[in-house]
């Protein structure tokens, strides 16, 4: 992303640096969408498991 300030460019940002949600996965392959989103949602049952309320 484009940063400019005045109308001048002042740099380039990744638009992933702004994305709004903390987890994310990026899927090259859809045959190995079942094994991704499993061990995602297994590594996110580990995170929230440790979160001491």
């Amino acid at each position: 992303m484009p940063i400019f300030e005045d109308g001048k460019l002042l740099g380039i940002r990744s638009y992933m640096d702004n994305f709004p949600f903390p987890f994310y996965i990026i899927l090259r392959d859809l045959d190995t969408l079942p094994v991704v989103l499993s061990d995602a949602l297994r590594q996110w049952f580990e995170i929230v498991g440790r979160i001491d309320i």
